[in-house]
């Protein structure tokens, strides 16, 4: 037999008020996103050459999943961020190789995975995705596996990362732990 209690599952007009909720606050990001696209293309005319102006909009245009936009952008503003700003060449390296990895553009990704690695090889994202690549995409594990290792040595606390690391290496015990 079944028993209730006073707790009660929302009815479908609630659900439904709910979603529509969800929905007006998506609406309301992406119109947002669009604001700001405007306001950073209208910095640019006033500024071409200023690298953050194309960075802020690239990250923009990745919020709203207009990744090829993005990566126009990221690459301009790879032009303008000298050698020496190890982080924000690492952010940009970073953020342009996740566009081509969800577009699976896994060649040109590992690249700009390569020069994040390159710019700060303490970063464990990078060697994530780009493990994550070897190991799904293109089947080669030892690669993966080296990334894999990166992860590990890199990441200083238990993470979604280092957790699918330890199970993509067969380490279920310790992926399982750190869950």
């Amino acid at each position: 037999s079944v028993i209730f209690t006073s707790f009660s599952l929302p009815t479908f007009a609630q659900k439904g008020r709910v979603w529509r909720e969800i929905g007006k606050t998506l609406e309301q990001s992406s119109e947002e996103l669009i604001r700001v696209i405007d306001q950073y293309t209208q910095a640019l005319y006033r500024d071409p050459r200023n690298g953050h102006h194309y960075l802020n909009r690239a990250n923009a245009y990745f919020d709203r999943g207009d990744y090829r936009k993005a990566i126009l952008d990221y690459s301009q503003a790879l032009t303008y961020f000298p050698n020496v700003d190890r982080n924000r060449l690492t952010q940009i390296y970073l953020q342009r190789g996740l566009c081509r990895y969800i577009l699976g553009e896994y060649p040109s990704s590992i690249a700009d995975f390569t020069h994040a690695i390159e710019a700060r090889p303490n970063k464990p994202d990078a060697y994530y995705f780009r493990g994550k690549i070897y190991q799904l995409a293109m089947n080669q594990p030892q690669q993966a596996r080296r990334d894999f290792l990166q992860v590990l040595k890199y990441e200083s606390y238990p993470s979604i990362q280092s957790s699918y690391t330890r199970l993509m290496m067969g380490d279920f015990q310790a992926a399982h732990a750190e869950i």
